[in-house]
Formats: structure tokens, sequence, C-alpha cells
């Protein structure tokens, strides 16, 4: 069986080389769209043997379908492959599965092995669930509702939630359809999308502005006790404004080490309350 499975994908990948027959085979950009749009609903069958799987593979089917347009046999073998575990950050999951149909063209042509893809698979989709939660859940999220809430208490305005919701948006699937688009584009080196943009840096520097966010929150909840918060806007920033020189010192004296950045905002919160309570 395994004999016979290899050489109907020698056949397919003879299949795919002939020039007559390349138009037929390419993964287009509208199936691509097609792809992007069922990526939305990546963990709407989660489960807990293999998590995003089912959502991974009906992402996936299309571009797999159009593939395999010549082998309904080894589109069946690619289906069952896309049904192996699979977690990532549901945000960062375009750049795995643009890669991943990447990886499945090149499986096709010879370039790549079965266990290449599945090994190169797993690692990308490990390595963007750890950065992704980071960068979204831990950063970009808190920072998005604290400048809401800022912007709700200073201007009164009932609209203000609506910023939570277009920040999340754009940013979410900015990084869903564009990482798809891209990591099809790069394949296998897919990772030099993440050590480009310094995607570490990224997030410390999100974490710091959250932290100085939650400050001006922090000395804006003191003050509004007893005063009316739209006149303090320059006491509060004071506030800030120390809170921040704090946060930068004590980064270039942890520059050496990273675990600051899961240590600094309790101290920090101190620090902010001490601040407004002297400034206010």
């Amino acid at each position: 069986m395994r004999l016979s499975n290899q050489q109907e994908l020698k056949s397919v990948q003879r299949k795919k080389t002939d020039g007559n027959s390349n138009s037929q085979t390419k993964v287009t950009s509208w199936v691509l769209v097609k792809v992007a749009a069922r990526a939305l609903l990546l963990e709407a069958a989660w489960n807990n043997t293999g998590q995003q799987n089912l959502g991974f593979l009906a992402s996936m089917d299309p571009a797999l379908q159009a593939i395999y347009a010549d082998s309904p046999h080894q589109l069946q073998l690619a289906r069952l492959r896309a049904l192996h575990f699979f977690n990532t950050n549901p945000i960062a999951s375009g750049l795995v599965i643009g890669a991943t149909i990447k990886l499945e063209e090149e499986l096709v042509r010879g370039n790549f092995t079965e266990k290449h893809l599945n090994t190169m698979r797993n690692a990308l989709s490990s390595a963007l669930a750890s950065q992704g939660d980071r960068l979204f859940w831990q950063s970009w999220l808190p920072l998005c509702c604290l400048s809401t809430i800022l912007l709700a208490n200073w201007s009164n305005l009932l609209y203000a939630p609506l910023l939570l919701v277009v920040l999340i948006a754009v940013f979410a699937l900015s990084i869903r359809f564009g990482g798809l688009f891209i990591g099809y584009r790069l394949g296998h080196q897919v990772h030099t999308v993440i050590n480009r943009f310094h995607v570490n840096s990224i997030i410390i520097k999100l974490q710091l502005l959250v932290v100085v966010l939650l400050s001006m929150l922090t000395a804006a909840f003191l003050w509004a006790a007893h005063h009316s918060l739209q006149t303090q806007f320059w006491r509060v920033l004071t506030v800030s404004l120390i809170f921040f020189v704090v946060a930068r010192l004590y980064q270039r004296l942890c520059r050496y080490g990273q675990r600051w950045q899961i240590y600094l905002f309790y101290p920090l919160i101190l620090i902010a309350f001490g601040c407004s309570t002297l400034i206010l």
C-alpha cells in the first residue's frame, strides 16, 4: 500500500511539472481568499484530541483540492495529513496555513518530503502559538482596552467603545489575511518574517506601553474620587511620565535578561499609586 501511494505521488509530480497542466494546478488568489474566509472559523470545531485540526483541515481544503485535482487518492491522504494535531494562536494561524499550502505544492513537485512538511508545520505552529499569545492576548488586547477606557473617561463619548472593536478587528484581520498570503509566498522561509519584524522587541514595547496607560488610569481614578477628571490632564500626564522613566530605567538595568517583563507590572503598579498619591 505504501509503495502504491509513493508511485501515485510520483505520477502526480510528473503531471504537476508538465507545462501543459501548470495552469490547472496553481493555487490562485481566489483559492487563498476562500482559505482565509474558512480560517476565520478555525476554532469552531475545537476538540480535546486534535484541538484545531478540524478547523485547519476545513481551511486548507480548497487549496488541497486545487493541488491534488488530478489525484483523489492523494487528496484523501493530504486531508488525513491535515487532521494531525494542530494548535496555534488563531490570529497568527494564517502564516502557518499559507506556509503549509506552499509546502504541499513543494511536496508534489518532489522538493519536500512528508516528514519534513509535518515537522515544519508543527514547529511553526508551536512558535506562533507562544509569540501570538504574547503579542495579541498579553499585549495588544490590554492596550486596546486601556486606550478605550481612557478615551471614554476623558471625552465622555458614547461611541468610545467602538474604538476597541476597530483596533482589535483591524489588527486581527490584517495579520490573519496578510499572514496567509505572506506564508504562501515564503513557504518554508516564513520564519524570516518573525526575525525581520523583531516580534519579541515589539512585544516588550507594547507591554511597557500597557504599563504606562495603566498608570494613567490609576492616577485618573484616584483623582476622579475628589475632582473633575477632565481638568487634571497635565497632572495625570506627569504621573505617566514618571512611571515611564522608571520603567525605562528598570529595562536598562535588566537588558541582559527578559524575565523583567514578567515581574515588572506589580512593582510599577505600586509606584504608580505612590506617585499618584504624592503628586495629586
